[in-house]
């Protein structure tokens, strides 16, 4: 009889991975200066969530004898995403503190240009940039980086558990 570890021993090496992946794919955006470009979120959508499917089928058939409830999918989901997140979180700091100190003004710049696009008044975008110059810090914007990042493998974890979820008995069912 094999021994069960816990979900978060099981997929501390899943989410390293995830969030090792997710530091090279913003850096290559970064040095290609596409950082800010619109796609960038919506190409690692499907990134992460092919790549969170298979460590959670991962955790099912290696470490839960490829038996696996919805809430234990769902938990191991949950625990690679907040591994991923830390992860994340870190390398967003080290971008906007060290790697590019003007990764701020940058920021703001991109969100005032998608203001002015979108036709705003300039009293509505002069008051929303004032407030998101308090917001956007080089020490905040790693905090909603790591608050996102485990909310949006939360809500992957939540549709994928679906698909994951293997129950019975592992003796009966070969």
């Amino acid at each position: 009889m094999t021994t069960q570890q816990s979900a978060w021993k099981a997929n501390l090496n899943s989410g390293i991975i995830l969030g090792l992946i997710f530091t090279i794919y913003n850096l290559v955006f970064y040095y290609l200066d596409m950082y800010f470009k619109p796609y960038r979120t919506l190409v690692w959508i499907p990134i992460l969530l092919v790549i969170l499917f298979l460590f959670m089928k991962q955790f099912r058939d290696n470490h839960r004898n490829g038996m696996v409830t919805y809430g234990q999918a769902l938990g191991a989901g949950v625990v690679i995403s907040i591994y991923y997140a830390i992860i994340a979180g870190l390398v967003v700091f080290v971008l906007y503190n060290f790697i590019d100190e003007g990764m701020v003004a940058k920021t703001l710049a991109v969100q005032e240009g998608a203001m002015v696009e979108k036709g705003m008044p300039d009293a509505t975008i002069e008051t929303t940039m004032k407030m998101y110059e308090k917001i956007m810090t080089p020490t905040l914007i790693p905090v909603f980086q790591v608050v996102n990042s485990i909310l949006g493998g939360t809500i992957a974890s939540l549709i994928l558990a679906l698909f994951i979820k293997k129950e019975g008995n592992p003796l009966l069912d070969e």
